[in-house]
């Protein structure tokens, strides 16, 4: 027997609880409403992405030079050169 999976229609968490007339109260609905309303989602993304670059320019901006690492001698290369009696 093949099962047919159906889900519902893409909501935001706003839409899903207006939808819930069990669960979620009246005054509840009406406050998250006049809350809702004012939101402009493309202004709201502008603003985020102005904020990152701003941080991205303070970040990078106060960045020192990194310190180049300590150059290790190799295995082969000693210090002290040994010397051996031939």
């Amino acid at each position: 027997m093949k099962v047919s999976k159906r889900y519902d229609a893409p909501a935001t968490p706003y839409q899903r609880a207006l939808t819930h007339t069990d669960t979620v109260r009246k005054a509840v609905k009406t406050k998250l409403t006049k809350e809702n309303k004012p939101l402009n989602p493309a202004a709201l993304q502008r603003q985020v992405q102005a904020l990152c670059a701003e941080l991205l320019a303070l970040t990078t901006a106060k960045q020192k030079a990194k310190p180049s690492p300590a150059v290790r001698a190799k295995p082969n290369d000693s210090t002290n050169q040994s010397s051996r009696a031939s």
